[in-house]
């Protein structure tokens, strides 16, 4: 599926950047582990 791979990699994207904050030292783009989801 195609589809969810790419909605599981915007999500993932979104968390990254939602918990990085304003530290941003990795650049969009480039493969970052999966961050742990706090909801």
């Amino acid at each position: 599926m195609d589809t969810g791979s790419g909605i599981a990699t915007l999500f993932q994207a979104l968390a990254h950047v939602l918990t990085s904050g304003s530290s941003t030292s990795v650049t969009p783009g480039t493969p970052t582990p999966t961050p742990t989801p706090t909801t």
